[in-house]
């Protein structure tokens, strides 16, 4: 069992990919904003995340480079509508 954060902004998404990898066995916390997922990031990091690229405020790139400048190491799978 994985814990994994999906940081997805639109619900239906978020949503279906919760449910898939809770099916799978998996524990998932879901984010709608860059700003609400590095919080916890920082406190209890992840074993994967999966990132929307365009959020609401700060986007994905922002969250990825805030994980680098926080040092942290986590396997993000980035995800786009475009």
């Amino acid at each position: 069992m994985k814990r994994i954060v999906i940081v997805e902004d639109d619900q239906l998404l978020a949503d279906m990919y919760k449910i898939k990898l809770e099916l799978a066995g998996h524990v998932v916390d879901v984010h709608h904003t860059a700003e609400a997922a590095i919080g916890e990031l920082s406190n209890d990091a992840p074993d994967l995340v999966l990132l929307d690229v365009l959020l609401p405020g700060k986007n994905g790139l922002w969250l990825l480079k805030e994980m680098h400048a926080q040092k942290i190491r986590v396997p993000v799978i980035m995800l786009t509508n475009l």
